[in-house]
């Protein structure tokens, strides 16, 4: 069985274990990244989604493939729930933000490429800085919720 924690510096952790006792030492352990005197779980929940995860090589750095770096991605079913149920401020923020500055500007010349079509561009570029400030605020927001839960569950 999957579990999610959320710990108290807001960060999440994903274990597969038997049960959650077993869940809770794993999300405690060294292998993930866990200190005893800066961490504690917060909350801890089975993960009712089906999981999947995919992991690529990393090639920020340079040209070269850094094979001992890897970047992944969730599947989209589980990143929601997570959004969901760990983070649902800044869920809110991205639905928030497509009402009030939708990315695509449905008045504008359709026939036209993206790239050459200015009032196009624009309204992406409204939409980017829109959601950037919502999904700052809202990080604050979590992150303030997280100290709250946090002294509640001490």
């Amino acid at each position: 069985m999957m579990f999610i924690a959320r710990y108290n510096d807001g960060s999440c952790g994903i274990a597969e274990a038997e049960d959650e006792a077993k869940a809770r030492a794993l999300l405690e352990s060294d292998e993930a990244d866990f200190d005893p005197e800066m961490h504690r779980i917060i909350k801890m929940r089975p993960l009712s989604s089906r999981f999947v995860s995919r992991w690529y090589f990393d090639r920020r750095d340079s040209d070269d493939m850094e094979i001992d770096r890897l970047d992944g991605t969730l599947g989209q079913e589980v990143a929601n729930e997570i959004l969901e149920h760990e983070y649902p401020l800044i869920l809110t923020a991205h639905a928030t933000c497509e009402q009030e500055e939708p990315l695509f500007d449905e008045n504008a010349d359709q026939d036209t490429p993206v790239i050459f079509a200015s009032p196009q561009l624009q309204q992406m570029d409204a939409w980017s800085k829109n959601l950037r400030r919502r999904v700052r605020q809202a990080i604050e927001l979590e992150l303030e919720r997280f100290k709250r839960e946090d002294g509640d569950s001490q």
